[in-house]
């Protein structure tokens, strides 16, 4: 036997149908019925992606699960711009040339993944925009082996500076 309950969602009427024995108690009913006014509730996020800056008020924890993303990707054409408030991870194919890098700084202080690809015929050098800080002061020399020569270089960017640490030749 379904029961049906009216809902005021978005000031408008909704008709809610719960099914006895499947998951909702006669409490839990009348704790839905009650609550449509969503009483001491201010405002509400409609859809997570309206809401752009959304903050946390405390910690945040997972509960063993992991939190990933789509890396943005692009194949080279000489120049990249890498807008790194679009996403923390990017996967980079070159194309048939060298490259030179413009990083868009995201708005706040956060870890980045760049991924590099070589191409079909290899050797390919990055010339990396001056904010990035390599360990010693100098770019690591990539990974030239053509087709499978991948190099990782991660970045620690403080709100001013990229500090980056390179993995190379995962072919």
């Amino acid at each position: 036997m379904a029961e049906a309950i009216n809902v005021t969602v978005d000031d408008s009427q909704e008709t809610v149908t719960a099914v006895l024995g499947t998951g909702i108690t006669a409490a839990e009913r009348a704790a839905i019925a009650a609550n449509t006014a969503k009483t001491g509730v201010t405002t509400e996020i409609k859809n997570i992606v309206e809401d752009t800056t959304p903050q946390l008020g405390g910690e945040l924890d997972l509960n063993g699960h992991s939190v990933g993303g789509s890396p943005q990707t692009a194949t080279g054409d000489g120049t990249t711009t890498i807008d790194w408030k679009l996403g923390n991870i990017f996967n980079f194919q070159f194309g048939a040339f060298n490259e030179v890098f413009t990083f868009t700084a995201p708005t706040k202080a956060g870890t980045f993944i760049l991924k590099l690809v070589q191409d079909s015929v290899g050797s390919r050098t990055v010339t990396f925009p001056a904010t990035v800080k390599f360990i010693g002061g100098t770019a690591p020399t990539l990974t030239t082996t053509a087709t499978t020569g991948t190099d990782i270089i991660t970045f620690y960017f403080d709100g001013t500076s990229y500090f980056a640490v390179e993995a190379l030749d995962f072919s």
